[in-house]
């Protein structure tokens, strides 16, 4: 393994980065670290928001088999609730698209992200779940809200709530990050610029 020393780690991190003085430092590196995980952490919060009830909520997606995955899909709060789990598909559309294409030769039918709100099936098949769902379909010339049975070990695109804020509404916290962050580099950089050089 080689070993670099504290002289190639600048230089790689020049070379990788151009020049940003405040990597010369520590503990202005270190701040800068800091100030940019606040930014990425602030793009991470970010969900696409839909009122259900007169309450916002975060909604981003999962993909994946429902047995896989049915530890977080069976804790979402319109799981065993068919009424809004299509309250919450309906609220939803096609905002975050319409991933799943059950159309064949002659007709077309797409289908949202599924809100699984249950894993007892409705036919004699044992290994479906049922969801609501937003569908599309330009054959049959539909657009709204349905329900669909699938089966628990086919990938599909499930909505969940946004595990960083776990459903609830952005109260400009967001906003807070994101400013925050932003003033942090641009001090950094404002500070570096007047430090006397070594």
């Amino acid at each position: 393994m080689k070993t670099l020393f504290p002289s190639q780690v600048r230089s790689s991190a020049t070379h990788a980065f151009g020049h940003l003085p405040f990597l010369n430092h520590p503990k202005r590196t270190l701040a800068a670290l800091v100030a940019m995980s606040t930014l990425v952490l602030a793009f991470e919060a970010s969900a696409l928001v839909v009122h259900v009830g007169g309450t916002p909520y975060n909604v981003t997606t999962l993909t994946g088999a429902f047995d896989d995955n049915a530890g977080v899909l069976t804790q979402q709060p319109w799981f065993g609730n068919e009424t809004l789990a299509q309250s919450f598909a309906v609220a939803l559309g096609d905002q975050l698209g319409l991933p799943h294409d059950m159309g064949n030769s002659i007709s077309d039918f797409l289908v949202g992200p599924m809100f699984a709100w249950t894993d007892s099936p409705a036919s004699n098949n044992p290994n479906a779940f049922r969801a609501e769902v937003w569908v599309r379909s330009h054959y049959f010339g539909m657009e709204g809200g349905s329900w669909t049975e699938a089966a628990r070990y086919h990938p599909y695109t499930f909505a969940i709530l946004d595990s960083a804020t776990h459903g609830v509404p952005d109260t400009g916290s967001t906003w807070l990050l994101l400013t925050a962050g932003t003033l942090g580099l641009t001090r950094l950089n404002w500070t570096s610029r007047r430090a006397p050089q070594r």
